[in-house]
């Protein structure tokens, strides 16, 4: 049976591997995060119930898994919180603190990917261990990060309401257009849309699908006697070399039925 201990409150810090967003306090000295609240009230009224678990470095323990029950023992002025302590590695500080993370309900996908982000910065892991780590597909790990290159109206969105969990739905929502630097017009109107017309994943991977089939490849220009043709700047030069083959046969065909009739 594990041992739990009081650990002095001002020798607690933070894990460099936690992803969670610790709300700060507004200009009245409260929280605005209800979830903090609720917290703080539930351990004035009941105490701790889980202790939080950390591991010695040196003098003073980090945080691995706990850091909101930590952070409502210092808004509420406590000197002291029970813990369990473990001899736990940096590698195994960062599996822990990320499969804790996961499996707790209220994590947001944005928190989830500050997480995955700096456990990959450590370069103790890339996406190939991580995804293992923590047992998902690696798709699943690239879905996570890839949300950081939305628009930041979207990532904005995630934090505050929760919106989706989906991340296939995100996926398919970036392919609509490019970010840059956080800003893309044509993603926030869709993921508007996929809100307020309470739109499926699959309603919205169709619609993407349709706004990209409908950039035409090339543009034909001219009168009877005499056409140009202008094509998309995005198509490669191999692209563009087969359509002109293809239109080339197409016009020979024409050219000899005309002659034929």
């Amino acid at each position: 049976m594990e041992q739990i201990q009081n650990i002095a409150i001002e020798s607690l810090v933070e894990s460099p591997y936690q992803g969670r967003l610790v709300r700060k306090l507004n200009k009245k000295g409260k929280s605005d995060d209800p979830a903090m609240q609720s917290l703080m009230k539930s351990i004035n009224s009941k105490g701790l119930m889980i202790p939080i678990i950390v591991r010695p470095t040196g003098a003073r323990f980090e945080i691995i898994d706990g850091h909101r029950r930590a952070e409502a023992y210092r808004r509420l002025n406590k000197v002291e919180i029970e813990a369990i302590v473990k001899d736990y590695g940096d590698k195994d500080a960062q599996v822990f603190s990320i499969v804790g993370n996961l499996m707790r309900q209220n994590l947001n996908l944005i928190e989830k990917a500050i997480a995955f982000k700096k456990i990959l910065d450590t370069k103790e892991f890339n996406q190939k261990d991580l995804s293992k780590a923590i047992g998902k597909h690696e798709t699943f790990v690239s879905d996570i990060l890839n949300t950081f290159d939305m628009d930041q109206r979207i990532i904005d969105d995630l934090v505050t309401n929760k919106t989706t969990e989906d991340v296939r739905l995100l996926r398919a929502i970036r392919r609509v257009d490019a970010a840059k630097k956080n800003k893309s017009d044509k993603q926030w109107a869709l993921y508007q849309r996929y809100q307020t017309e309470n739109l499926t994943r699959k309603d919205v991977i169709n619609m993407v699908k349709e706004s990209k089939g409908s950039a035409q490849p090339f543009k034909i220009e001219g009168s009877s006697k005499s056409f140009s043709i202008h094509f998309n700047q995005k198509l490669s030069d191999a692209k563009k070399l087969e359509m002109i083959q293809l239109l080339s046969g197409k016009v020979g065909e024409w050219l000899a039925g005309e002659k034929s009739d």
